[in-house]
Formats: structure tokens, C-alpha cells, sequence
């Protein structure tokens, strides 16, 4: 369903975006959030080695049994509800430790840089939380940055992410990062945002939002909403 619902999308030019974004990946690369496998056909034969990672079941799951929910998952594996929480849980932590290790085997500065990245982001987050000051975190923006939804529409500018951020905070939301895997090209952030009492459904339940980063700069934000499970709905 989601390929369908897509389809007009990849026909509007996003097939094109996948190939030309993809034309340059070099040695080993990892795929955060491979989703349905749509960029599997635009990575070049020369990879080394190619690593995809999903860590939502639904993704997984959805596509090979047709489970949609955790509720069903947990039925398929026959396992508890929350069994099916916390290995997702473990999994994300585990990919977390394999990135660093990774990192660390290639060149021990990495880790370093790494670990830098992460702490500046969870400092300019802090910032937000704490003062509604966005600047610093779109200062990490290219002055063009994009931003999408998921595969939907793109939108750019610092000026866009100032003015959501306002939003949210006129609307009474908040925002805290729960993790964060960082790196001086992507930074992989998840969080949860709190409504207010009176509007408990304005934002989705959670988050995580890949940054690309070029010279420094954030090219590119790709927000991934989780859904609301059947018990909060």
C-alpha cells in the first residue's frame, strides 16, 4: 500500500532525487531506515559492502507477514506486547554501540568526532527546550536546507524551521530527545513530544530525524513520524 500511495511521487521526480542522492555513495555504507527498499535499485555496484537498517517491525513485519501493529507482531512471534517493545528497544541500542565500534575500528579520531557531534546537537536541543531558542540549531542549517517528511514533500530554509519551531511553541509543544547517534556526515536523532492537555493529539507520539551533513552544514533534515498505536488512538 505504501508503494501505491507513493507511486506518484516517484513519478513526480523523487526517483530522480533517489538516483542522483545515492550516485555517490563509495566503500561500505549504511542505510538508516531502508523503509520498503526503494533505494536499493539507485545504489552503485561498485559498494563494498552494503548494510540496510530497519528498525521499525512495521517495516519489516508489515511487508513479509502483513502485521501492521504491534499488537499484531507481538501475535505473530507469539510473544508479550511489551517483549515486542523492548526488543526494539535493545535493537536500537545495539545499532547505536555498532556504529561507534565501527567508527572506533576504522580510525579511533572517529569516536571522537562522533561523540563531539552528538553533544552539540544535545546541547542545541537542550537550548530549545530550555529557552525556545532555535537559532543555534538552524545556524547548523545550510541557508537552503531541506526539509521532508518522511518520502513526501520537501521544504527549505532556516526560515521554515524557525517559524515551525515558533508554532509548536505558541501551540504549547514539547519536544525531548530521547537518543542520538552522530557522526560528522549524519546524525540520527530520536525524541517524543508532549502535548498539551487540551490538544493531545497535535503531534504524532515520536520522532526520529536524519540529518545529512556536508562541510559542516546540515544539507538535509528527513523527519520519520511514528504512528499512534491502536491503545493511545
Amino acid at each position: 500500500m505504501y508503494d501505491k500511495v507513493n507511486a506518484r511521487a516517484e513519478a513526480a521526480g523523487l526517483t530522480d532525487e533517489r538516483e542522483a542522492l545515492l550516485a555517490g555513495a563509495r566503500g561500505a555504507t549504511i542505510e538508516i531506515g531502508a523503509g520498503t527498499g526503494l533505494n536499493l535499485a539507485h545504489y552503485p555496484a561498485s559498494l563494498d559492502r552494503l548494510v540496510l537498517v530497519e528498525p521499525d517491525p512495521h517495516n519489516v513485519l508489515r511487508y513479509f507477514s502483513g502485521a501492521s501493529s504491534y499488537e499484531e507482531i507481538a501475535a505473530l512471534c507469539g510473544v508479550p506486547l511489551g517483549t515486542v517493545r523492548s526488543r526494539r528497544n535493545e535493537a536500537k541500542r545495539r545499532l547505536a554501540e555498532a556504529l561507534l565500534e565501527e567508527a572506533t575500528a576504522v580510525d579511533s579520531a572517529a569516536r571522537a568526532e562522533a561523540e563531539r557531534c552528538a553533544r552539540e546537537f544535545e546541547e542545541v536541543t537542550a537550548a530549545i527546550a530550555a529557552r525556545h531558542d532555535v537559532r543555534a540549531f538552524a545556524e547548523r542549517c545550510a541557508p537552503d536546507v531541506e526539509i521532508r517528511l518522511g518520502q513526501g514533500p520537501a521544504a527549505r530554509g532556516r526560515e521554515y524551521i524557525a517559524r515551525v519551531a515558533e508554532e509548536d511553541f505558541e501551540a504549547g509543544i514539547a519536544y525531548q530527545l530521547t537518543n542520538v547517534v552522530a557522526g560528522s556526515r549524519v546524525i540520527v536523532a530520536e525524541g517524543r513530544f508532549e502535548n498539551p492537555a487540551d490538544d493531545p493529539y497535535h503531534c504524532p507520539p515520536s520522532v526520529v530525524q536524519v540529518h545529512l551533513r556536508q562541510n559542516g552544514w546540515t544539507r538535509q533534515i528527513v523527519m520519520h513520524y511514528a504512528r499512534r498505536s491502536i491503545s493511545s488512538a
